[in-house]
């Protein structure tokens, strides 16, 4: 590609005036504003409510990072390093309010996100991939975006199919429509994302295999610690997610990261899996989906509350 100018660096960004004419567009839309963007009847809500999403974290950060102008912003702006815990919660606490929210909330977690957006911006320090020491990154690069965009929906979709169960072809369109509509958020527009669910996987696929992902120093950096347990007692539990994660991660993206998994170590996951398959479907519904959808279906009138709302909503969350 040649080596690049650190003006010619960094791509086009999401401008503010895109990101409202896209908040617009999706309010105009909504047919009541307290289900927020998608409401009981949507595949996003039936989904995403399951906790076994959480099984696939790690995962879709490392697919994150391996993206070297997302694992430099996070190396120069985050404390995932100090705090990563905090970082988890923050993150969360928005998607959480996007799904799940009154049309309100998510526009004010769609903005929120923006704002902090705006201000991570830098110089790679290092050669990776494309990028040179020098060029420019910006979290609002719309090309960034997508990809952080894309990797929470087809994780999610892989995490469904391998702890909960199939989904057929008309599910899966129908989600990814809705994942298009979610897009929106980021100010993307809909006709920024592959069509369909098939043509979504095939990006994905070219994003893994391509080359435009690649580990540099901080990517490296920031896998060191994502799997440290904060307290001591919990690295065993940690221990587990990782091995689960590399498993789960594209193979270019596993040896990326060099976490190849010995044959012993993939007949452990194997086993995890086997059990986590068959435990997930079995679990009282109060934990089997996350506090948010509780709480959206009593806000909504279709539930109760329930004493572990807050206790749960405080693991995931932080609140």
């Amino acid at each position: 590609m040649g080596t690049l100018g650190v003006e010619d660096s960094a791509g086009p960004v999401v401008e503010a005036d895109e990101l409202n004419a896209r908040l617009l567009s999706l309010t105009n839309a909504v047919r009541s504003p307290a289900e927020g963007l998608f409401g009981p009847d949507s595949e996003l809500w039936n989904i995403n409510r399951h906790t076994a999403m959480f099984l696939g974290s790690g995962r879709a950060a490392l697919l994150q990072t391996a993206h070297p102008a997302v694992a430099q912003a996070i190396a120069h702006h985050s404390r995932v390093r100090v705090e990563p815990l905090g970082r988890f919660h923050r993150t969360f606490r928005q998607i959480f309010s996007m799904i799940w929210g009154d049309l309100d909330t998510a526009l004010a977690a769609s903005r929120r996100v923006y704002a902090v957006h705006t201000r991570i911006n830098g110089r790679f320090d290092e050669k990776v991939g494309r990028y040179r020491p020098g060029d420019l990154y910006r979290a609002r690069d719309r090309e960034a975006v997508l990809w952080v965009h894309a990797t929470l929906w087809e994780t999610s979709i892989l995490m469904y199919e391998n702890f909960v169960g199939p989904l057929s072809p008309r599910r899966k369109e129908a989600y990814y429509a809705e994942t298009r509509r979610f897009a929106a958020l980021f100010g993307l527009d809909y006709d920024e994302l592959p069509d369909t669910w098939s043509a979504f996987e095939r990006y994905n696929r070219g994003m893994w295999e391509s080359g435009e992902l690649a580990v540099g120093e901080a990517g490296a950096e920031i896998a060191s610690y994502l799997f440290r347990a904060p307290d001591p007692l919990l690295q065993p539990a940690f221990d587990r997610l990782r091995l689960l994660t590399a498993h789960l991660l594209p193979v270019p993206v596993r040896e990326a990261f060099a976490m190849e998994l010995s044959a012993s170590d993939e007949r452990r996951t194997e086993r995890l899996v086997k059990r986590m398959r068959w435990l997930i479907p079995r679990l009282p519904a109060r934990v089997r989906y996350l506090p948010p959808y509780h709480g959206a279906r009593t806000r909504l009138g279709l539930a109760r509350r329930h004493l572990l709302d807050r206790p749960l909503l405080r693991l995931y969350v932080g609140e």
